[in-house]
């Protein structure tokens, strides 16, 4: 005995189907973007090259993923850092790079750049400060930071802490709630 006629069976694929493609086709306000920062803009391109770029720099694979968990706390470090009078410019990154690498330190990305500042900043910050104060500081930032995450990349928390995909590049209905 079948449990369901092959309309329903040919319905409930349509509508499967219509869901997947209405959450990639709505996966960023601007095609192409992975990710904006308090008005910075990161293309899915820039992104991507920076995974690479970085990971042949360090020798560990680095996902796009990685990239954007890390380029999310970037305009808080720095406006955290200022606040603390530390500050470090493109190149200084490029500098300190071009002492630990061999080759292709001034030709890195912007994306890189920014990257490797937001790590140094944090890490710089934490050793500065108490590493709790730090970190408080560092999340009452990111808290209000304007934020806008590529959906097929994650999501964000309240507090814009990035959370997993549901299903990779298919948009969460429940973080659509939620913003």
């Amino acid at each position: 005995m079948k449990s369901r006629h092959p309309l329903i069976k040919r319905l409930a694929a349509g509508i499967s189907a219509l869901a997947i493609v209405t959450g990639l086709s709505a996966c960023s306000a601007q095609p192409g973007t992975a990710l904006s920062v308090d008005g910075k803009v990161y293309s899915e391109d820039e992104v991507s090259a920076a995974s690479q770029e970085l990971s042949e720099m360090f020798q560990t694979p680095y996902t796009s993923v990685d990239i954007i968990n890390m380029l999310i706390p970037s305009q808080s470090a720095i406006s955290v850092a200022k606040k603390h009078n530390i500050e470090m410019s493109d190149e200084d990154v490029r500098k300190a790079m071009a002492t630990q690498i061999e080759d292709g330190a001034e030709e890195m990305s912007d994306t890189s750049v920014d990257v490797l500042r937001s790590s140094w900043m944090i890490g710089t910050l934490q050793q500065t400060l108490d590493p709790e104060t730090a970190t408080n500081e560092l999340l009452e930032a990111l808290n209000n930071s304007d934020i806008d995450l590529n959906p097929r990349y994650g999501g964000l928390s309240k507090e814009n802490l990035m959370t997993p995909p549901i299903l990779l590049g298919v948009l969460d209905p429940a973080l659509q709630a939620g913003n």
